[in-house]
């Protein structure tokens, strides 16, 4: 096979159905975790996400560091309670 001849072309239409096919997975996930806590409370939001963070700390998926960027991501985008809160949840899990 002549390398020369093979086409980025012939890559692109694939990545692109790849790329394509995860945008549209992940829009479905956001929007079915978007309809499971539509009706939750704050105090069960709060609850729940206590619940996940400190599973997926024991295994090992989430770490303070992670938690922290998490944290300074969404920071400009809070207002005073809010962050409030986040510190309040980081320093129960």
């Amino acid at each position: 096979m002549d390398f020369r001849e093979f086409s980025q072309s012939k890559i692109e239409p694939k990545q692109q159905k790849i790329d394509d096919d995860f945008e549209k997975k992940l829009e479905e996930e956001t929007k079915k975790t978007m309809n499971k806590y539509a009706n939750y409370s704050q105090t069960e939001l709060v609850d729940e996400f206590l619940h996940i963070a400190r599973m997926q700390m024991a295994n090992g998926e989430l770490s303070y560091e992670k938690l922290d960027q998490i944290y300074q991501t969404l920071l400009p985008y809070l207002n005073d309670e809010q962050k409030n809160l986040f510190k309040d949840l980081k320093n129960k899990i």
